[in-house]
């Protein structure tokens, strides 16, 4: 068995067990959280572009993250724990097994787009466009 093999395998364990025990339930807070800032902060949903822009886009990303990225990290996890089980690559094997790498390729692609849109909500939340903010 390859060192590559076993640290990809824990690597993997560790990000699926985060995600189960912290980002998804986490992420089921958020929207009642955001429900509680909205009503305690006397915001006019209908009138904050922001707002508008995060409640249309949250339910898009939760949903991808949920039903796209995690089956695809579950099935990356298991193929790893196959391959570690498998044993040591024969004699002159050129890396992991094709579909391996396209589905590394993908979650890589999904985990960058849900970076990215973090970081949006993030400013989407500081900059707040469309409200004055009280500056007008």
């Amino acid at each position: 068995m390859s060192w590559f093999q076993v640290f990809l395998a824990f690597g993997l364990q560790i990000m699926t067990a985060i995600e189960e025990k912290m980002a998804t339930p986490l992420s089921v807070i958020i929207p009642l959280l955001g429900v509680g800032l909205i009503y305690t902060g006397h915001f006019n949903l209908w009138h904050s572009t922001w707002l508008i822009i995060a409640v249309i886009l949250y339910p898009i990303v939760f949903f991808f993250a949920l039903l796209v990225q995690t089956p695809r990290g579950n099935r990356l996890l298991k193929m790893a724990l196959d391959l570690q089980k498998a044993g040591p690559p024969p004699e002159g094997a050129g890396g992991p097994p094709p579909e391996m790498l396209k589905l590394t390729k993908q979650v890589q692609m999904g985990g960058a787009f849900l970076g990215l849109m973090v970081a949006f909500f993030v400013v989407l939340m500081v900059w707040r466009p469309g409200s004055c903010q009280g500056i007008c």
